[in-house]
């Protein structure tokens, strides 16, 4: 072979080898054609270069081997012993296949015969079953012909019938029998026979239910269980009561069902005969509430001590089973029925108008009355010691079924309280006061709402009494707005207009006030109580209105006491039996009280009779004697010096100050004597304090006096009876009696104490001896 590969140059042999059109697969005709194409030699020349790439091409091959000879040995010798091994490996698995033909022949026949009485014996099994649950079958509805054929099925009877249809229920779900004729025929006969017994169980369930035998209820249960309907059954005896319930109230409250009891549609619902059918009608369906209740209550009470014989559950438990919310019969019942009643009623409420609408909210209290003599009858039979039946809720609950005609009674109520309210109290800007009409017609409203309340029941008496409270509680504000301005209440002189208009103001709120207190004795505590608060802010307004009345003629009058500084009570001329009247100051006050009386408390005192609650105005009137009793014992004690003229002066003073009161003002006050006793006991204690002959007696025998006389003004009166030595507290502190006494006012006792004491040592200290006036009084200090 000649040798081309040295006249090719190396570099192209290269670019051959490594042109990758001769790597992969390669088309030799496809590659001379474009080659022939895309160059410009001629083919010889292409064929020659192609021959000398091949001829080094070769060479490189050879060179390869030669380089690599005991490698490619290695490999040969090694592939030659892998042949070998797979030679005898072939054989080895013909010889195994041969003999796993050998003993599939002798298998398979085995098997098929074996496979066949298999499928054999399998059928005939389930032939014999079938046969034997067909039997079954056969002597189960044998023996449910033989007891349907009965011909009075008591309760016994209907829940032994009631377990064997059960039974047959069981066996058709666990084998099917269907394509087997007798097989079909019984089971029609069954469902047919379960349908009557259903029927039967119900309608016993349903007069027990009725009649509240626990008897029949629990036997009923008994059977429904045993037929596996007790919780269908139980669902659909309380939707039965349900119904029932909203039934009634439906016709009792359709219009049209009402007229056609006799009573015309429209126009004559107004009249008595009218009202008497939709009344009964509504009574009537009370009734069936009432029964449905008692009947659920005992329904349910019956499940709670009923227990399956077999199992030992209670019904109630068997019926609770697979239930995500536990509710019990009775509270499903509760909510359903009250739940209709509400739908109806509200329905009925809805109209824009109409007579059964009309009735209602007129005769709303005896609705209401007969929804809670209703639930006072079932607390009653449903109660059992601690536990009840009815709580607060569903108490609640109850009540809110009559919510709607509820609200809109009681707003007529208000709306009816309001009008005469406001007529006679209208507020501010207007000058109109109370007329004696007006408070009556106010007073009769009153008693009328709460009449019907009454007939309503005492949970409508809270509610009207609660209305009530709020008209009293506008009233007040009313009355407020309509007083006069301060400063013609605290003006002088007679009685002007403001003190007129707060005067009859005070008095028309104290008549509505004396209404109140009877409408709360004809009450019970809880409604009564209910008064209390809204009373209250009447009289509270009351007193707003006359205090600033009071207060400025208290300040008039106890400035005419105090005129008593300017009188002279130690002169020594004349005698005791020359004192024939009263002084001056006393004359003075006399007649402002007697102006008073007049012009002030003939216009606000009541006269009606007496409530045994004292009113506003008798009140101040006690509040201002005691005002006027304290002030002058006050003020008498401390005038200095005293003889003994001037004693029977005081004490005549006294009496007629006493007379005074008791003529023009405690004698206005039904309960004035009563209330006053103490601060007249102060008035008489003094007298006798201003006539003790051993004032050494005074610790020992007069401690009377000292209980009834505050200690300040024994003090104060003790030192009258002091040497002139020992000075008067006022006197001491360069003070006059008015001033000093301005000063008591505003200090506290302890400092009124603290100045008497010094003044008495002051006193004391500069006389050899001490009298047994100073003792006394030092005693009388260190006691306090």
């Amino acid at each position: 072979m000649v040798e081309t590969t040295q006249d090719v140059p190396s570099h192209k042999v290269d670019h051959v080898l490594h042109d990758a059109r001769f790597q992969g697969p390669f088309d030799a005709t496809e590659f001379a054609s474009k080659a022939l194409s895309d160059r410009k030699t001629s083919p010889q020349e292409e064929i020659d270069r192609l021959q000398a790439s091949i001829d080094a091409l070769d060479q490189q091959i050879k060179s390869l081997a030669l380089d690599n000879k005991g490698l490619l040995l290695e490999q040969t010798n090694a592939f030659k012993s892998s042949s070998h091994e797979f030679q005898k490996l072939f054989l080895s698995v013909r010889s195994l296949q041969t003999v796993a033909a050998r003993v599939r022949a002798e298998v398979s026949e085995p098997y098929s015969k074996l496979s066949l009485k298999t499928v054999q014996l399998s059928n005939m099994y389930r032939t014999i079953d079938l046969l034997r649950q067909t039997t079954t079958q056969i002597k189960l509805v044998q023996r449910i012909r033989t007891e349907m054929e009965t011909d009075t099925l008591d309760l016994l009877d209907l829940s032994k019938l009631a377990r064997l249809l059960s039974e047959a229920r069981t066996l058709r779900e666990e084998v099917d029998l269907t394509g087997i004729r007798v097989c079909e025929e019984n089971n029609q006969f069954v469902d047919e026979s379960k349908q009557i017994i259903h029927q039967k169980l119900v309608s016993v369930l349903q007069s027990g239910v009725d009649a509240r035998s626990q008897v029949d209820i629990g036997g009923a249960l008994q059977a429904l269980f045993n037929l596996q309907e007790l919780k269908p059954c139980l669902e659909e005896q309380i939707e039965r009561m349900t119904q029932r319930v909203k039934k009634s109230f439906m016709n009792a409250l359709d219009a049209k069902k009402l007229s056609s009891k006799g009573v015309p549609a429209f126009g004559q619902m107004s009249t008595q005969a009218g009202q008497k059918v939709l009344w009964e009608q509504v009574g009537k369906a009370m009734e069936d509430f009432k029964e449905s209740i008692l009947s659920a209550w005992y329904l349910q009470k019956v499940l709670l001590i009923k227990k399956d014989p077999l199992s030992h559950q209670r019904f109630i438990d068997l019926v609770q089973e697979d239930r995500e919310v536990v509710t019990m019969p009775f509270d499903t019942f509760w909510n359903r029925c009250i739940q209709g009643i509400r739908d109806v009623i509200d329905a009925t409420m809805g109209l824009r108008s109409g007579i059964v609408k009309d009735a209602l909210l007129s005769g709303y209290p005896r609705l209401a009355g007969m929804f809670e003599s209703t639930l006072g009858v079932v607390l009653k039979e449903t109660n059992e010691g601690r536990k009840t039946t009815l709580s607060e809720d569903k108490i609640e609950k109850y009540y809110d079924a009559l919510s709607t005609v509820e609200s809109e009674y009681l707003l007529n109520v208000q709306a009816r309280l309001d009008n005469i309210a406001i007529a006679a109290f209208p507020g501010a800007g207007s000058r109109a006061l109370p007329s004696q009409v007006d408070l009556q017609s106010l007073a009769a409203r009153f008693h009328e709402e709460i009449k019907q309340g009454q007939h309503g029941g005492e949970r409508l008496m809270n509610m009207t009494t609660a209305v009530i409270g709020t008209v009293l509680l506008t009233i007040s504000s009313q009355a407020r707005e309509m007083g006069a301005d301060s400063g013609l209440l605290t003006a002088s002189g007679p009685c002007n207009a403001g003190q007129s208009r707060n005067l009859a103001i005070g008095k028309s709120l104290e008549d509505i006030f004396k209404t109140i207190v009877i409408i709360q004795g004809r009450l019970p505590p809880k409604a009564a109580k209910a008064l209390e608060g809204p009373a209250d802010v009447v009289r509270q307004c009351t007193q707003e209105l006359l205090q600033p009345i009071f207060k400025s003629r208290a300040d008039q009058f106890e400035s005419v006491i105090k005129k008593v500084h300017s009188l002279n009570f130690g002169a020594e001329d004349g005698s005791e039996s020359e004192v024939a009247e009263a002084s001056s100051y006393i004359q003075e006050l006399d007649s402002n009280l007697h102006s008073f009386r007049q012009e002030f408390l003939s216009k606000c005192l009541l006269t009606l009779g007496s409530t045994g609650i004292p009113s506003v105005t008798e009140l101040m009137i006690h509040s201002l004697c005691g005002r006027l009793i304290s002030c002058w014992i006050d003020q008498i004690c401390l005038v200095r010096p005293i003889t003994n003229p001037g004693r029977l002066q005081i004490a005549k003073d006294a009496a007629e100050f006493e007379s005074a009161l008791e003529h023009h003002l405690i004698s206005m006050s039904k309960t004035g004597k009563g209330v006053l006793s103490g601060p007249i006991l102060s008035l008489k204690a003094f007298r006798r304090l201003l006539f003790i002959d051993d004032i050494t007696m005074l610790e020992s025998q007069q401690a009377s006096i000292l209980q009834a006389l505050p200690k300040v003004a024994i003090l104060h009166h003790l030192f009258s009876l002091c040497p002139p030595t020992i000075e008067s507290p006022y006197a001491k502190n360069k003070l006059t009696p008015l001033q000093y006494s301005t000063w008591v006012e505003d200090h506290s006792q302890q400092e009124v104490l603290q100045c008497i004491e010094s003044t008495l040592r002051a006193g004391s200290a500069k006389l050899e001896s001490q009298p047994p006036v100073v003792q006394i009084m030092l005693n009388i200090l260190s006691s306090l």
